[in-house]
């Protein structure tokens, strides 16, 4: 969907497509190496020459690079740890970060929880639905890449390269740059200029399937579960959620900006209280850090694990 951006932590390095495997980590730090061991309590990292140790209870994601059984057959768009992947090895994504997904009600998003990513200079990442059978993939440059052609360029590169259909691929580098509407079989293909309700006056290029997205859709039982209101987020980040307030700086506004007046985006960043903080049907609520898909179900990763 459509967001904003401010300053990010670099936290993985440039270099080849294939960095390995990828951990997410409470409060959004997101780091790239092997898994050597995962036991009760903790993973075994290896980055670089050294090997870390991570507690479970610090770990939002983890995606292993080595090929899942099953998966590679029916999956039409990469997991998420792929997408992250890529787009730390871009000369252009020089830093990523995970951070607060704003709930979205406007477009074709809907109650469909996903995973965001600042990266680099002002560019957002976005993966809906199942996290590693992704319903739709969106990246988008705003703020100071919005009149930069190049950055532009880089987010359909980008997204082309995580293509694994060649119609795909093609017809990602032909969609019009200032606006478009491609249909391809079952998926949709839409270039978003800055300047519509749910833009959030950024630029998006984004790939999805109606079917898929509308498959994965979470029920009203779920929304509650995966979503937290602002109000609710506390300054040290200890709660169920896996954020803090003061990680909402990075999320997207909770409510979409005027068109006209980009000074407000940066502003509309504080948590909001009352009752649109109590509906998890409104954008006054966030998705927790962490959650899987497992037998057409979301679970919040932190229960699964009890």
């Amino acid at each position: 969907m459509r967001g904003l951006g401010v300053s990010l932590l670099v936290l993985v390095p440039t270099g080849n497509p294939a960095l390995g495997d990828v951990l997410t980590l409470r409060g959004g730090q997101v780091i790239v190496g092997t898994i050597q061991s995962q036991g009760a309590d903790r993973y075994k990292f290896q980055r670089s020459t050294n090997t870390f140790s991570y507690p479970l209870a610090t770990v939002t994601f983890s995606y292993e690079a080595r090929p899942k059984s099953g998966l590679s057959a029916v999956a039409r768009l990469p997991s998420w740890g792929e997408v992250v992947e890529r787009a730390g090895s871009q000369t252009w994504g020089t830093s990523v970060k995970h951070i607060p997904a704003t709930v979205v009600d406007k477009g074709i998003f809907p109650n469909v929880p996903y995973l965001s990513f600042r990266c680099g200079l002002d560019y957002e990442i976005n993966v809906y639905g199942d996290p590693e059978l992704p319903s739709g993939i969106e990246i988008g440059c705003y703020r100071s890449l919005l009149q930069k052609t190049e950055a532009k360029e880089n987010c359909v590169a980008l997204i082309a390269e995580l293509m694994q259909r060649d119609d795909l691929r093609e017809g990602v580098k032909s969609a019009k740059r200032n606006k478009d509407l491609i249909e391809i079989k079952e998926w949709t293909i839409e270039v978003s200029p800055p300047g519509g309700s749910d833009s959030y006056a950024g630029w998006w290029v984004s790939v999805y399937s109606e079917n898929v997205l509308d498959s994965q859709r979470a029920s009203a039982q779920e929304m509650a579960n995966l979503s937290v209101a602002r109000s609710q987020l506390t300054n040290s980040g200890d709660g169920a959620s896996g954020w803090s307030s003061q990680d909402l700086r990075f999320a997207r506004p909770h409510a979409a900006p005027v068109a006209t007046q980009p000074a407000l985006i940066v502003q509309q960043v504080a948590p909001v209280t009352g009752s649109t903080a109590s509906s998890y049907s409104g954008a006054g609520r966030v998705y927790v850090s962490g959650y899987t898909r497992k037998d057409g179900t979301y679970v919040h990763s932190h229960s699964r694990r009890r």
